[in-house]
């Protein structure tokens, strides 16, 4: 990070010779706050931190209201690794000042690295009204509210910078990530063309690019940027990984899989190249290679940081669990399930659950749900609708018929992710005799419910 603050004063000798008087004027005048505040900055801008963070503690010691000190004490021990006792001088900064704007900057930066994306708003927002505003705010800003998950307000800010500075690569960059993340794939592409032509030579735009046009079916264009971007940096496999995807999509799945052999064979650890892999096999029919893949694929996770084992293991044992199931071996897919960790700690029982009951096992469903409650006691919806189902299944319609109404009542997206669970464990015609029961009932609101969501999950076949 930039020191912030200091002036620039010559060659390493100049310095010294610097540091030498400050050191002679301190000896005369020790009580002196000022003195010790200039000498913190020569020691920040050569980079001796903690040197620099002692003056500014005697500077502030000796004049507790130095402002200035203050912060650049805090630059000093952030420079050092030591963010929290930055934070907490940002922060009393800010108490004498609150329109301190590269306290604000600097207080939302932190906030921002460990994710309190509505602290890390709310104070680069104020840095941004206080003029002159750097770049930096305002990019610091947009990448705030991408972690929030206001992509728009991102976009809109990259958008301003880029009209302010064409040249500003970072934005274009950033920009084009934006953009594909929202889902605004043409726009993505023109913003990526647009930073080529402004002379990026970055993977990032050639990348993004290519993986929207992947989306739009581009397959031609999109191997153009995606080659382009492995030209520029060989060893970018992540690129190389995204290559091999567009071209299973093109048809050339040997190529595909020449492409994911070569990435693990120079980097064994790739967990996209392993599940890639297990993919192809399992389009080929393939299904004990496929197993084999994705068992290799846990077995490259042992030394990966734990958030990124936990992302891929979940990624693993999910498509081993769905083939497992697929195939018929019950056991072996409920086992799988239940080694996924992921946010959701009920999930990973109620589908286990919910493949019990597929298999025909109404009491190891049962004891299923039994820990999904327990994972989650406040209630969850995919356990109302395990619950539900089994309710049906035993032939408890008032029981059934009340949970599934909680579910079908639930937020749309939320009810929609369960329609492929509806439709393993029953078919359309028993999804109509279901809903007949339920209306001979008098279940009228549920039957209702019922028949709007049969008809969505099988539209070609409603009456």
């Amino acid at each position: 990070m930039s020191k912030d603050g200091g002036r620039g004063r010559g060659t390493p000798r100049d310095i010294e010779q610097v540091l030498a008087q400050y050191r002679a004027a301190i000896e005369d005048d020790p009580n002196n706050a000022a003195l010790h505040h200039d000498i913190g900055v020569v020691y920040l801008e050569k980079g001796n931190y903690g040197e620099a963070v002692a003056a500014f503690e005697r500077a502030l010691v000796l004049q507790s209201d130095l402002t200035n000190a203050r912060h650049l004490l805090a630059v000093a021990l952030a420079e050092m690794g030591e963010l929290d006792r930055a934070r907490q001088n940002w922060e009393k900064v800010l108490e004498q000042e609150p329109m301190h704007a590269r306290a604000l900057y600097f207080l939302g930066w932190i906030h921002s690295a460990h994710g309190n994306w509505d602290q890390a708003i709310e104070l680069l927002e104020r840095a941004a009204d206080i003029p002159p505003v750097s770049s930096r705010i305002y990019h610091t800003l947009a990448e705030a509210y991408v972690g929030k998950g206001n992509t728009a307000s991102a976009i809109e800010l990259w958008r301003g910078i880029i009209d302010e500075d064409d040249a500003d690569l970072r934005a274009h960059h950033n920009l084009c990530a934006a953009l594909l993340d929202a889902g605004r794939y043409e726009e993505c592409v023109e913003a990526a063309r647009r930073a080529i032509r402004k002379g990026s030579q970055s993977t990032v735009p050639r990348t993004n690019a290519a993986l929207a046009l992947l989306v739009t079916g581009d397959i031609e264009e999109a191997e153009r940027f995606m080659r382009e971007a492995i030209e520029i940096d060989p060893s970018d496999t992540r690129a190389r990984v995204n290559l091999g995807e567009i071209l299973a999509r093109g048809g050339d799945l040997d190529a595909a899989e020449e492409e994911w052999q070569r990435v693990i064979e120079e980097e064994p650890s790739n967990p996209d190249a392993h599940f890639n892999l297990g993919q192809a096999a399992y389009i080929r029919e393939d299904t004990e290679t496929a197993l084999q893949c994705w068992e290799q694929g846990l077995g490259a996770l042992e030394d990966a940081p734990d958030a990124v084992r936990r992302y891929y293991a979940d990624r693993f044992h999910m498509v081993r669990a769905a083939v497992h199931q697929e195939t018929g071996d019950y056991d072996r897919a409920i086992e799988e399930q239940l080694r996924v960790e992921g946010p959701d700690p009920a999930a990973p029982h109620y589908r286990a659950a919910l493949m019990a009951l597929e298999a025909g096992w109404l009491d190891r469903c049962e004891e299923l749900l039994g820990d999904a409650r327990r994972a989650a006691p406040r209630g969850h919806l995919g356990t109302s609708f395990a619950e539900g189902a089994l309710k049906l299944k035993r032939g408890d319609i008032p029981g059934g018929a009340r949970l599934w109404r909680l579910v079908l009542e639930a937020e749309q997206d939320a009810a929609l992710a369960l329609r492929p669970h509806v439709g393993a464990l029953f078919s359309v015609s028993q999804l109509d005799e279901i809903a007949k029961i339920l209306r001979d009932a008098g279940y009228d609101e549920e039957y209702r419910a019922l028949r709007t969501y049969r008809t969505a999950l099988a539209p070609e076949e409603a009456e």
